[in-house]
């Protein structure tokens, strides 16, 4: 099996031979080559060509942002994980919109940074806990707003819900999924279509007391309060 091939961004020598030592410690992964500049960066891409590229968001001249967006043009298979201190809102947004494949906080334990590097190479997304708390946090705000004003017409009757996915973008199911177990996941969806724990628990060939303890799961895991909400969160995720 071939070794995952990564390129180190980061303009703090400190930072990069960090995570240098850190995974290159794991015998499937290689560093091919340690960076401090978005132009060297994307210089070295266009004479090799790395699987992951762990990327620091703030660097001087040229930013994470702008040299997130030239890798993606100039070779949109690497795989990229930005690589930060910032937890801020808008940071998560912008590097979710120009379509990163991860994000990690840079007080990354060894384990949790070679498992991301790994996630992302078999075409996954990675992201630390933190960022996903405040993305699932969002988004079930966001979904129960949308679901509201334009997913249920004035008559009650739902009207589909394309419009969520469209704003959302394809990236949030990979980041939902890697927040909840599989079966977890699995049940949530069918609460979106309708099934009450008595026909999930039929429809899994699961016992009730089980499906009680995947639903409250979702309520911790999601931060939602209510079974209304749950079931108006679910019911937003389910395709037109």
């Amino acid at each position: 099996m071939s070794k995952i091939k990564v390129l180190i961004v980061d303009d703090h020598q400190l930072s990069g031979l960090g995570a240098q030592a850190m995974i290159q410690q794991d015998n499937s992964i290689h560093v091919i080559g340690l960076v401090n500049t978005g132009e060297a960066a994307i210089e070295f891409i266009s004479q090799k060509t790395p699987d992951v590229v762990l990327l620091d968001v703030f660097m001087k001249d040229m930013d994470g942002f702008e040299t997130l967006k030239k890798i993606k043009e100039l070779n949109n298979k690497i795989k990229v994980i930005m690589f930060t201190i910032s937890e801020e809102k808008d940071i998560i947004i912008k590097i979710m919109a120009l379509k990163a494949d991860g994000m990690i906080l840079k007080d990354v334990i060894k384990e949790d940074l070679v498992k991301a590097i790994k996630k992302v190479s078999e075409n996954g997304y990675a992201f630390s806990p933190g960022v996903l708390d405040i993305l699932i946090n969002d988004i079930i705000s966001f979904a129960s707003d949308l679901y509201k004003s334009t997913i249920t017409g004035s008559n009650g009757h739902d009207k589909g819900n394309g419009e969520f996915h469209k704003i959302v973008g394809g990236n949030f199911k990979s980041v939902l999924t890697s927040k909840l177990a599989s079966r977890e996941y699995e049940v949530l969806s069918l609460i979106g279509q309708g099934m009450s724990s008595e026909g999930i628990s039929a429809h899994l060939n699961l016992s009730i007391y089980t499906i009680n303890t995947y639903r409250k799961n979702l309520y911790a895991k999601l931060g939602i309060k209510s079974l209304k909400s749950l079931v108006s969160f679910a019911k937003s995720l389910q395709p037109n």
